[in-house]
């Protein structure tokens, strides 16, 4: 939970829009090319965060008594089944309520939260999205196809090459 409120503030300092659910996939691109998204956080939160889980990890794994009773009902084994329980009836409920979004990231989060945002985003990025085609005239009334929608997103850095090599004409 540090490391999605650290960065969820790092990438509104940066880019002035909260954490969504689909800026995951870049969690992955940060443990391959960490000196890419570490300068937004700051080497200070990352050492940080990283000692923080490593105390932890250690208090939990060297300094914690393994519990007598941890694989009896009323035990550990007990609270375990508790909480796994309590997580699943809070998942039929939820997913039975529609809390509405708007997909205004701000909107949204300030109406439901950090956490039931990134559920709801989570919920909404499963559901294919059903949207009129203004070309839908253009099919002969007959075709009984179903023809994939056909979404193309150019979505690229662009940068002037030309400081970097003399051979490109300046009016490129």
């Amino acid at each position: 939970m540090l490391l999605l409120v650290l960065v969820n503030n790092a990438k509104v300092k940066a880019l002035r829009e909260p954490f969504v659910f689909q800026d995951y996939e870049y969690f992955t691109d940060a443990i391959r090319h960490p000196r890419l998204y570490i300068p937004f956080l700051g080497w200070g939160k990352v050492l940080a965060a990283t000692l923080g889980f490593l105390l932890a990890a250690a208090v939990g794994f060297g300094l914690e008594a393994i519990p007598a009773e941890r694989f009896s009902v009323p035990g550990q084994l007990g609270g375990v089944v508790a909480v796994i329980a309590t997580g699943l009836l809070f998942l039929a409920v939820g997913s039975r309520q529609h809390l509405p979004v708007s997909f205004q990231p701000d909107r949204d989060l300030a109406a439901l939260g950090f956490l039931a945002n990134l559920w709801r985003y989570a919920v909404e990025k499963q559901q294919r999205p059903s949207v009129a085609s203004p070309f839908d005239f253009l099919l002969p009334r007959d075709v009984t196809v179903n023809l994939p929608h056909l979404v193309a997103v150019q979505s690229e850095s662009f940068f002037d090459p030309r400081a970097l090599y003399s051979g490109i004409r300046p009016d490129v």
